[in-house]
């Protein structure tokens, strides 16, 4: 994916053509460290902006998690 040009920044751009078409809930799934590398926060207010309703961190560990993002509109638990 990478090799063809695939990044976060991409992903959220087309999470933002096709939210306006898919009713169903978008969940994205994916790893702690491009998170952390992107910037935490940033991915966060990527996520509202393209209308993702939840995410999958398997490595995320509960201390990630601070009273700020508690308050981002996609539950952070």
């Amino acid at each position: 994916a990478l090799r063809n040009g695939m990044s976060l920044h991409l992903l959220f751009e087309q999470l933002k053509e096709i939210r306006s078409e898919v009713q169903i809930p978008i969940i994205l799934m994916g790893y702690l460290n491009p998170i952390m590398q992107y910037g935490f926060e940033k991915f966060c207010a990527s996520c509202v902006e393209a209308g993702v309703d939840g995410m999958i961190i398997p490595t995320c560990l509960t201390p990630i998690i601070s009273p700020t993002t508690r308050r981002s509109p996609i539950a952070m638990t």
